[in-house]
């Protein structure tokens, strides 16, 4: 279903997240923005504006929950372009994986844990022809408290992604945005026309409360990285079925759950000799400690994580204190 996500050139990368979340705060509106304060982040965004909207793609490098509260009187249009995002309102949490598209109404709240891994393209509009729709929906009492989540599984719904992706690729890679004048209303044009044409259609595809079987998988995953697991183990503390929870976790992180495991516990790892590179420590009880019984392997696996060995690592950050 689902073409490699498209290239972005940033307008701006750096290591400051608080520099990103200004800009992208004076973009769109202003929102807090929390994070693991021990995270490492390679935060991103591209913004052009187009005619009457906004257009960003916004990727913060690691996990973060971002609360923009009541929305004012436009509307957004918001697509993960690789990972997922948690939807948080009234206690309930409501999945939205790449390529789905929420609609976010004017007057609601906004609160959203993203996975680690979100590229998150986002429409801001104030288009007068959203706010009639919504009008005719809520007459006929099919308005959502969180918005509408459309589906790239249905027909609309994957025009719109492609409309999307396209504008995307067009503006970051693209010769058209900057050859040709008219190119930002011929954009904008699309993308409304995509976005218009799924919207009337969105009778039953209102978010409903659900509970997120990725959701529950990874925070059993994240509390038993030391632990033995096994496929089964997660499945089960999933609640969902074992093909279902593969699908799950190839479309919000493009790998199965073991191979997610393993990534994970590469990452503490790393994260452990990082912080251990001024003292004497033995790697492989770090590498025992986060589930690596294998040394050999383990060390293949780390190479190919990071780029050097974890023996290169520790050497490294001592050489730099």
């Amino acid at each position: 279903m689902f073409t490699a996500a498209p290239r972005v050139a940033w307008d701006v990368r750096t290591h400051d997240l608080l520099s990103v979340h200004r800009t992208i705060a004076r973009v769109l509106k202003p929102f807090s923005l929390e994070t693991g304060a021990d995270c490492g982040n390679d935060a991103r965004i591209l913004h052009r504006r187009l005619i009457d909207a906004d257009f960003a793609v916004i990727d913060y490098g690691t996990a973060v929950t971002v609360d923009a509260g009541q929305m004012q009187d436009f509307y957004l249009v918001q697509m993960p372009l690789v990972g997922s995002y948690t939807l948080c309102v009234d206690g309930t949490r409501t999945l939205v994986n790449r390529g789905d598209a929420h609609l976010v109404h004017p007057r609601v709240p906004l609160r959203m844990e993203w996975s680690e891994n979100c590229r998150l393209l986002v429409v801001r509009t104030s288009d007068s022809r959203l706010a009639a729709i919504e009008r005719r929906q809520r007459r006929g009492d099919r308005r959502s408290a969180l918005g509408y989540l459309l589906s790239n599984a249905s027909s609309r719904g994957a025009s719109l992604r492609r409309a999307m992706e396209y504008v995307c690729s067009e503006v970051s890679q693209g010769a058209l945005f900057t050859a040709r004048r008219e190119f930002p209303a011929i954009a904008e044009s699309l993308l409304l026309g995509a976005l218009l044409e799924a919207a009337a259609d969105m009778s039953g595809s209102d978010l409903e409360p659900i509970a997120s079987c990725l959701q529950r998988a990874d925070c059993f995953i994240r509390a038993n990285l030391g632990n033995e697991l096994s496929v089964a183990d997660i499945v089960a503390a999933s609640g969902t079925s074992r093909r279902s929870l593969y699908h799950s976790f190839q479309q919000a992180y493009g790998e199965g759950p073991m191979a997610r495991v393993r990534r994970l516990r590469l990452a503490r790892v790393n994260s452990e000799l990082v912080d251990a590179a001024a003292e004497h420590c033995r790697i492989s009880d770090v590498a025992a400690r986060w589930g690596f019984t294998h040394f050999g392997h383990f060390c293949a696996a780390y190479r190919g994580a990071f780029g050097e060995t974890p023996t290169e690592t520790c050497r490294r950050h001592r050489a730099a204190q």
